[in-house]
C-alpha cells in the first residue's frame, strides 16, 4: 500500500466530510488496510420505436407524384400503425449498427436513427399568386414607371448659373438663355421604366411555378425508455448503489470499466421493444481507517474513490449540529447550524419529499434517519417559539416603546400648535379636550373639507401637510413603513409617496384639532406668539400623551414585534 494511494483514500474522506460543511482541520486520519474488489456488472437498456414525419419543400416537377390531404394522412397512419406493431425488437441489427461498439455512446445515447420510409408528395395551388406564376410589382405599383432621381420627377434640370430663375442681375441668364433649366437627360417626363415585366413580377411563393409541392418522410428512430444495472454478484453492500445507477450514466462510467461492445440476448424476441446490455467490472474498495479514536470502514466505488459508506462517521459530526438546536433561545447558533451544507440541502429538499428516508443525505449515510427526525424537530421548536413572541407582552418593552411614542407625539404637538390660529393660551392640564375639538359634528365636517381643498387652494399650505406627513412617517416609522413596505415597496420615491399619502389621511385628525393649525399664512400671528402658544399647547397635552402613549403601545405590540421575530427567522433560514 504506496503513500500516494493511502492519501487518495485520506482526501476521499476528506472531502465527503467537507462537502457537508464540517470542519476537517482537526481529524486525524490513519488508513490502516485497504482491499481492492472488482465486481461483473451488466448494464441494460430498453429501447423503443417512435416515427417523426419531416416536412420540407420540393421541386415542381415532383408535382405529377403527389397525393391529395386526406390520402397522405391515411398512408402516413398506415405506415406508423405498421411500424409500432414491429416494435424496435425487429430491427435490432440496425440497433446495433447505429448504436456502435463505443461502450459510451450506448450509455449515453438518447435516440438512434434508424432510415426513412420513401416520401410522399403534396402540391397545391400557390395562395400568394393564385396560380398565375406572377404577382403586382411592389416597386411601381404596377405601373411599370418610377419616379427620376435625377430631377425627383420634375422632367427639368435646374440651371445651375441662375437657380432655374432664368436671369442674373439685371439679364436673362447667359448659360440657359433665360430658360432656367433644360429637360432632364434621365427620363421622359420625370419618369423612368422600371425593370419589370410590364408592371408584374415572379411570384415570390411559387417562384413561378404557380404550384407548391411538399415532401413529406417518416422516419423511423430508436429511444431509449429505460435503464437498469445489474450486478452479477451477491455482495449486499454494494447491490442497493447499484441498483440506483440506471438514469446516471456519467457515476456508470466512473465507477465500472472494461465494457464490451452492447449486444441483445439471443431469446430477443421479434416484437415489441428492444433490450441491449453491456457488460462491464465495477471497481469498489472496502479500507480499515483510524478517524481520530475510532476504527472505522469505509466503502469506495471505482477508480476515483467515491465514499459511499463511512461507518456512522458524517452522522458522528452532524451531532454536533444537532447539539447546537438544543437551545431553540440561542438565535446565533441555530443559524449557524442551519447554515451547514448539509443542514441547507435537507431542508431544501424536505419541501420535496414526504419521508426523511427519501432524503439524499440519509440515502447516502451522511445522516441517520433518527438524526434526520431530531434535526427537524428542534427547528420546528425554534420556529414555534420565535411565533409565539409575536403576541407576547413584555413590560419593559412596552414602556420603552411607550416612552418613545410619549416624546414623539409631544414633537408632533409643539409643531401642531407652534403653526396655530389661536391666542396666547392658558396652561390648561387636562383631559381630550386638551387634543381634540369640542364643538360639533359640522364644525368638524366644516374643518374636514377645509384640509381637503387647502392644498389645492394654497400651496404653501399644502406643502406644510406633505411636512407634517414626512414628519410622521420618520415619527412613527416603527408603526407604519412596515406595513407600507408590503404595498408601495422600498426606496426613497416611495418614502416620499407614503407622506403624501399620509398627509391625507391625517386629514379627519387634523380636523379634530382643538385650534386651526394655519401653516404660514400671512394674517396669523406673529412669530413672538407662536412660540409660546406652541409650548403651553404642548404643556397641557402632555397629561393625555401619556396614557395615548401607552395605549399606542399596547395597541400595536403585535405589529412591532412582527419584522423582529421575521428578522430572527430569515436568519434561522426559514421561509417567512
Amino acid at each position: 500500500m504506496t503513500q500516494a494511494f493511502t492519501r487518495t483514500v485520506e482526501q476521499a474522506l476528506r472531502s465527503r466530510l467537507q462537502g457537508c460543511g464540517y470542519d476537517t482541520s482537526d481529524l486525524e486520519l490513519t488508513v490502516q488496510q485497504v482491499e481492492d474488489k472488482g465486481r461483473a456488472v451488466s448494464v441494460s437498456r430498453r429501447w423503443s420505436l417512435v416515427t417523426e414525419v419531416r416536412r420540407e419543400s420540393a421541386s415542381v416537377g415532383l408535382r405529377i407524384n403527389s397525393v391529395s390531404e386526406h390520402q397522405l394522412e391515411q398512408s402516413m397512419a398506415e405506415q406508423r400503425q405498421v411500424l409500432l406493431g414491429r416494435g424496435a425488437a425487429h430491427y435490432k441489427n440496425r440497433v446495433l449498427k447505429g448504436l456502435g461498439s463505443n461502450p459510451a455512446h450506448f450509455l449515453r445515447s438518447q435516440q438512434v436513427k434508424l432510415f426513412a420510409l420513401d416520401p410522399l408528395y403534396t402540391s397545391h395551388t400557390c395562395g400568394t399568386c393564385s396560380g398565375y406564376g406572377k404577382q403586382r410589382c411592389t416597386a411601381c405599383n404596377g405601373s411599370c414607371k418610377l419616379r427620376c432621381s435625377s430631377c425627383s420627377g420634375k422632367g427639368r434640370t435646374q440651371c445651375w448659373g441662375c437657380g432655374g430663375s432664368g436671369r442674373t442681375g439685371s439679364g436673362s441668364c447667359a448659360y440657359c438663355m433665360g430658360a432656367g433649366g433644360d429637360n432632364c437627360p434621365s427620363c421622359v417626363g420625370g419618369s423612368v421604366a422600371c425593370g419589370c415585366m410590364g408592371g408584374q413580377v415572379t411570384c415570390g411563393g411559387c417562384l413561378g411555378d404557380k404550384f407548391i409541392c411538399t415532401r413529406y418522410t417518416l422516419e423511423v428512430s430508436a429511444k431509449a425508455v429505460g435503464n437498469s444495472v445489474h450486478l452479477k454478484s451477491n455482495d449486499t453492500w454494494l447491490k442497493p448503489y447499484v441498483d440506483e445507477w440506471g438514469d446516471e450514466p456519467e457515476t456508470i462510467e466512473r465507477a465500472a470499466e472494461g465494457f464490451a461492445a452492447p449486444y441483445y440476448p439471443d431469446n430477443t424476441p421479434e416484437k415489441g421493444d428492444l433490450v441491449l446490455s453491456v457488460d462491464g467490472t465495477c471497481y469498489y474498495s472496502q479500507a480499515q481507517v483510524r478517524a481520530g479514536r475510532r476504527s472505522i470502514r469505509c466503502n469506495m466505488l471505482g477508480r476515483y474513490r467515491h465514499v459511499v459508506f463511512d461507518d456512522g462517521l458524517a452522522a458522528s459530526y452532524f451531532d454536533r449540529v444537532i447539539e447546537q438546536l438544543e437551545n431553540p433561545a440561542d438565535i446565533e447558533q441555530v443559524a449557524l447550524a442551519s447554515e451547514r451544507s448539509v443542514a441547507r440541502r435537507m431542508i431544501e429538499e424536505s419541501g420535496h419529499v414526504n419521508y426523511v428516508s427519501q432524503l439524499s443525505d440519509v440515502k447516502n449515510g451522511t445522516v441517520s434517519p433518527e438524526q434526520a427526525n431530531r434535526f427537524f424537530a428542534l427547528r420546528k421548536n425554534a420556529s414555534d417559539q420565535q411565533t409565539a413572541l409575536r403576541s407576547k407582552l413584555e413590560p419593559r418593552l412596552v414602556l420603552r416603546r411607550a416612552l418613545g411614542y410619549f416624546w414623539r407625539l409631544s414633537l408632533l404637538m409643539l409643531v401642531l400648535f407652534f403653526f396655530s390660529a389661536g391666542k396666547l393660551l392658558e396652561v390648561k392640564f387636562g383631559g381630550p379636550q386638551v387634543l381634540f375639538r369640542a364643538d360639533g359634528p359640522a364644525t368638524v365636517w366644516a374643518m374636514f373639507k377645509h384640509y381637503l381643498v387647502l392644498p389645492f387652494t394654497s400651496p404653501i399650505n399644502g406643502v406644510m401637510l406633505v411636512g407634517v406627513g414626512l414628519l410622521c412617517t420618520w415619527l412613527f416609522k416603527d408603526m407604519l413603513w412596515h406595513r407600507m413596505n408590503r404595498f408601495m415597496g422600498k426606496g426613497p420615491g416611495n418614502r416620499l409617496l407614503a407622506a403624501v399619502v399620509l398627509a391625507f389621511c391625517l386629514m379627519p385628525l387634523l380636523a379634530l384639532f382643538p385650534d386651526t393649525p394655519i401653516a404660514l399664512l400671512r394674517d396669523g400671528p406673529r412669530l413672538q406668539h407662536m412660540l409660546p402658544n406652541a409650548l403651553v399647547g404642548m404643556l397641557g397635552a402632555l397629561p393625555t400623551l401619556v396614557p395615548l402613549s401607552l395605549l399606542l403601545a399596547l395597541v400595536f405590540n403585535r405589529a412591532l414585534n412582527a419584522p423582529a421575530i421575521d428578522a430572527r427567522l430569515r436568519r434561522m433560514n426559514f421561509d417567512v
